[in-house]
């Protein structure tokens, strides 16, 4: 398999990322990133769970938060120590199942994949097998 395929479905989920947790913190009074939403829940000063403005949606599970658009893309992030979000080859697979119904890449492919794009300064390692966007 191309590496090409996989680095392209990781720069998808990246870029889908970036622009989902746009909308959601755009629509969430008080919140500047991902890490306040899931604070904020945390602390029962919004609900866990909501739709928001266009059908924009959001869950707070544990340490983190699925963001999903009304047309069914969906991006899903933990919060790390440090306060930043965080992704993982299963988070990137909900992704590309979100968007086209199947993943045709493996965890190994996607780990490989976000590594090439650390290599890169695409990514950022947070881990082992966890990365985030550099930018954010």
């Amino acid at each position: 398999m191309s590496e090409y395929l996989p680095l392209d479905a990781v720069r998808s989920f990246a870029s889908s990322l970036r622009v989902l947790r746009g909308l959601v913190i755009d629509r969430v009074g008080g919140a500047g990133c991902v890490r306040d939403i899931v604070y904020m829940a945390q602390k029962g000063e919004i609900p866990r769970e909501a739709i928001l403005a266009d059908g924009v949606s959001y869950s707070v599970h544990g340490i983190g938060c699925l963001i999903r658009v009304p047309e069914g893309r969906e991006v899903d992030v933990d919060i790390d120590d440090g306060g930043r979000e965080v992704f993982n080859s299963w988070r990137i697979s909900i992704y590309l199942e979100s968007i086209s119904g199947d993943v045709q890449f493996s965890h190994r492919d996607l780990v490989l994949a976000c590594r090439r794009l650390v290599e890169m300064g695409e990514l950022e390692s947070s881990g082992s097998e966890f990365f985030r966007i550099s930018e954010i």
